[in-house]
Parts: structure tokens; sequence; C-alpha cells
């Protein structure tokens, strides 16, 4: 079991496995969503699945147990909810256990070689993120991106709710100013109950 001092701890080391999952898989494994979805989830499973977060009385830890997992058509859980299922669950002292489940769409980015400004989300398809909202409560969608930088390119995942995804209707890097990190979602959103 990781133990970490603080939440930010916890968010700074599940964004550094994120950004390091997905850019282990670029450029050659990047066009597989699928195989960049199970690199994402088995790195996320190995490192932070059982974690203690010290909170601020001694003894008073929060511990948290959660599991990643891939859906698949052969489940037809895929067809329903979409890429990812989260297991979580939290427990805050003897008998005091709180659970959940959420469920994300994963689209990964098309780069334009010519003009990296007009990469988009291609596989983005608003009828079937209509029909995940229908299914689940807060459905999320998130976004897998690596763009150029200094250092040669920079991988990350943003992700946000696709109803707002829906209601802003854009396909491409545009939305990001409405999105958050995916780890923040992980350890600020649905870690914490």
């Amino acid at each position: 079991m990781e133990n970490y001092s603080s939440r930010f701890d916890w968010h700074q080391a599940v964004d550094n496995t994120v950004n390091s999952a997905l850019g282990k898989c670029y450029p050659r494994d990047w066009k597989d969503e699928d195989y960049l979805t199970r690199s994402l989830l088995y790195a996320l499973k190995t490192e932070h699945s059982n974690v203690t977060i010290e909170q601020g009385e001694p003894g008073k830890n929060a511990k948290c147990h959660w599991d990643v997992y891939k859906n698949t058509k052969e489940q037809g859980i895929e067809q329903k909810h979409g890429d990812i299922g989260i297991l979580v669950q939290l427990r805050f002292g003897e008998n005091k256990t709180l659970e959940g489940v959420a469920f994300l769409e994963a689209k990964r980015i098309y780069h334009d070689q010519a003009n990296d400004s007009k990469s988009k989300f291609s596989a983005l398809d608003m009828e079937q993120l209509k029909r995940y909202c229908s299914n689940s409560s807060f459905h999320r969608t998130v976004f897998y991106d690596c763009m150029s930088s200094e250092g040669g390119h920079s991988a990350f995942s943003a992700t946000i709710p696709t109803r707002h995804l829906l209601t802003i209707n854009s396909d491409d890097r545009a939305i990001y100013p409405y999105c958050e990190f995916l780890s923040c979602c992980l350890t600020d959103r649905y870690l914490q109950g």
C-alpha cells in the first residue's frame, strides 16, 4: 500500500503516472486508442490502486481502494457506458465506507502533421456520447493528447463531463479551457466521494 502525506502529493504522483504512461505510447502506438487506454489503466492499477492518505489528525487516515478497467464489447458494457470503468471504495474509519462507480469514454487526438493546430479528436461521436449520458448519471469524456515541447513531446490527459462536451460541441483543443486533468478528476473528484 502506498502512503502519501497529502492529497496533493498523491495527485502529483497520479499525474506523473498518467503523463508517463501515455508518453511511452508516442509516436508508434498512438494510433491505437485501446492500447493507450490499456497502458494508462495498467499503470494506474500497478502504481495507485491501494493508497493511504494521511489527514490532518494523526491516526485519521483515509484509505482508498480502486479498480480501473477497460470495458469491452464482449461484456456489453462498452456500448452502454464507454471505454473506462472505475470502481472506488473509500474507508474513513471503522464501518464508514463509501463505494461508487464512474464511466468514461476515451478519445485520442488525431495529429495533423502539416499543421498541428488543426489536430482534432476526429473519432468523437456525439450520438454515442448522448447514449452514454442516458445510461450513466455523470458520464465523462477523457482526452489523450501529445504535444511538441522543447524536450521532444509531452503527453497528458484531460477530462470533461460528457454533457458539457455535448453542449459545447467541440472536437479540437479549443475544449481544453473547459476540462480538468484526468489526475485531478481521479484524486479530487472520484476519490473524495
